[in-house]
């Protein structure tokens, strides 16, 4: 590949990183708001009257039913505060804003890369500013923890929507 040893391939690695990043904490943040809304949908339902109060939970087998929903209610009532989603969400709602931020950063970066049809100063100082703003970041990325499984298909995604051929490589 013609010029796979540019300086610009940084910005562009950067790039696609950080459209990974963005990926997986929208896929993982939406997965935990869903999760966090089951709980919760259920949980009102177990509590309401009227849906206490339907007749089928009169029956013997309806009645099981309705012993075994209410235990596992009370158990998700005891372990929901433990498990914290809602500080979850928080977290991954604050990371998944900065890779946006960054994300939109870069962009404008590899925009002005290819209009000028060149990797200046200018860009290249651009680019150092926000690898050193993303040291704040780093301190707040989890240290474990991460879905392998969700990780590839971002990859995957994100090398179809951003392959090598996409960028443009000055002639410096």
């Amino acid at each position: 590949m013609e010029g796979e040893n540019h300086p610009v391939w940084d910005l562009y690695d950067e790039y696609r990183t950080t459209r990974l990043n963005t990926l997986y904490y929208e896929k993982e943040l939406a997965a935990l708001k869903h999760r966090n809304s089951c709980i919760e949908i259920f949980l009102a339902l177990t509590a309401s009257s009227g849906i206490a109060g339907l007749w089928f939970w009169e029956t013997f087998t309806g009645g099981l039913i309705w012993k075994g929903i209410l235990t596992i209610a009370a158990i998700l009532a005891v372990v929901k505060p433990i498990v914290n989603l809602a500080a979850q969400i928080q977290q991954k709602s604050e990371l998944l804003e900065y890779w946006r931020s960054q994300g939109n950063d870069l962009n404008i970066l590899v925009i002005l890369t290819k209009q000028r049809k060149s990797y200046d100063n200018e860009i290249r100082n651009r680019f150092i500013s926000i690898m050193e703003a993303k040291k704040s970041i780093i301190q707040k990325e989890p240290a474990e923890g991460i879905n392998e499984k969700l990780r590839e298909r971002c990859y995957n995604q994100v090398n179809k929507e951003l392959p090598s051929g996409y960028f443009f490589i000055p002639e410096e």
